[in-house]
C-alpha cells in the first residue's frame, strides 16, 4: 500500500505560489494568526471565541477504524472519504457515496476516489438495467474536479431520460482520464460562526 492524503502530522506553513497538492493545509492559527486562537477558533466580539461546527459525529475517525471515512482538511478540500493509503492502482467508485432520484428521471450523485499515485481526471459511466436485465440507457459524466489528487475524492452528478421506477439495477464503471492542468486549488474555506435554523439574525 502507498501513502496519500497525510495526516495532520504534516502541517506546513503556506506561502504564495503553487503548493504540494497532497500536503494538509495550514492550521487557521497559522494561516491567519490574528483571527485564530491556539485552538484554531475565531476571536468574535468581546474576546470570545467561536470553534466553529464540529466534525458530524457519524464522520468521527474512531467510527472508521480502516481510515477510509476521515474528515480532512486539504488545500480546495474539506470532508470525508480522502484514503490514508492507496489499496487500488486506478479510479475507483465510493459506492456507499452514491444517490439516486425517488421521483422523475433517473439521476445519480455520488463519489469517486484516486487511488493512483498520480493526479488523475475520471469518467464515470451508469449503464441504466431493466427488470429483465436489457440496457434502459447508458450515461456517462467526467468528474467535477480535474485532476484529483492520490487519496482524493471527486464528485459526480448524472441524469437520463428514464423514468427512476424503470431502473431495477445500475451497472458502474470509471474510467481514469488525462489530469486536467489548469485547475489550481490553492485555497482553504474556514467557517467564523453558524446560525441554526430559525433562530433569526446573529446578536
Amino acid at each position: 500500500m502507498r501513502p496519500a492524503c497525510p495526516t495532520g502530522a504534516s502541517e506546513k506553513h503556506i506561502g504564495r505560489g503553487r503548493h504540494d497538492a497532497a500536503a494538509d493545509s495550514a492550521p487557521p492559527r497559522v494561516l491567519e494568526p490574528y483571527f485564530f486562537d491556539e485552538n484554531d477558533c475565531a476571536y468574535i466580539d468581546d474576546g470570545e471565541v467561536d470553534c466553529g461546527p464540529s466534525v458530524p459525529p457519524e464522520m468521527q475517525p474512531e467510527d472508521d477504524v480502516s481510515g477510509v471515512i476521515e474528515w480532512r482538511t486539504l488545500l480546495g478540500f474539506v470532508g470525508p472519504y480522502c484514503l490514508a493509503t492507496l489499496d487500488a492502482p486506478d479510479v475507483v467508485l465510493i459506492r456507499e457515496s452514491i444517490t439516486t432520484s425517488s421521483k422523475g428521471a433517473w439521476k445519480a450523485w455520488g463519489l469517486v476516489r484516486n487511488e493512483t499515485s498520480d493526479p488523475s481526471g475520471a469518467d464515470v459511466t451508469a449503464s441504466l438495467l431493466g427488470p429483465d436485465g436489457s440496457i434502459l440507457d447508458k450515461v456517462s459524466g467526467h468528474v467535477l474536479v480535474d485532476p484529483l489528487r492520490p487519496g482524493e475524492p471527486g464528485p459526480f452528478a448524472l441524469e437520463a431520460d428514464v423514468p427512476y421506477a424503470e431502473v431495477a439495477d445500475v451497472a458502474w464503471s470509471v474510467t481514469a482520464t488525462p489530469p486536467g492542468n489548469d485547475l489550481v486549488r490553492d485555497f482553504q474555506v474556514l467557517t467564523l460562526w453558524e446560525l441554526p435554523l430559525a433562530e433569526g439574525d446573529r446578536p
